[in-house]
């Protein structure tokens, strides 16, 4: 089958587009990630978010999400101290945000989302708004968080 000079043009420039939007949003996270992590209040090591904050601490607003087991992991081991999510929930500093670890099994149909039982309760230190970089990401956010508590099916820890 020929194509036409036209064709192929057009079928390039949707391909150059698509690359240069996976670029800039690629350079945006890690522009937010870069800031973040140069502020002073990053938590990096889950140790230090103390037992001293109590059981009963009353916060601002919750919000459960899922979480993909390798992101899990990345926070409970201070590895990954900040979150990219859509700005969907009003996300701000105070606010517990609980990432429920989900396994998403994309053999079925429909596709299944498998919880396993292990949660992480986070509260929201500070908030990047990307719309700020780019305003192709203003309905993103970046948020660094101190980790509250850790609930491994019935074992908890903070």
């Amino acid at each position: 089958m020929k194509m036409s000079f036209i064709e192929v043009i057009s079928i390039i420039s949707d391909f150059y587009f698509v690359f240069v939007l996976t670029a800039v949003f690629i350079s945006v996270i890690a522009y937010a990630v870069i800031q973040l992590v140069r502020n002073k209040n990053v938590v990096a090591d889950p140790g230090e978010a103390t037992s001293s904050e109590s059981e009963s601490r009353i916060f601002s607003c919750v919000h459960n999400v899922k979480i993909l087991p390798e992101y899990f992991e990345g926070v409970i081991n201070g590895t990954k101290p900040f979150e990219f999510r859509k700005n969907d929930r009003g996300y701000k500093p105070g606010d517990c945000v609980c990432l429920c670890e989900c396994i998403i099994d994309v053999d079925r149909d429909p596709i299944q989302e498998i919880y396993t039982g292990r949660y992480c309760f986070v509260v929201i230190k500070e908030i990047f708004e990307l719309g700020r970089i780019d305003s192709a990401f203003s309905e993103y956010v970046v948020f660094t968080f101190s980790i509250f508590k850790i609930v491994e099916g019935e074992n908890e820890r903070q």
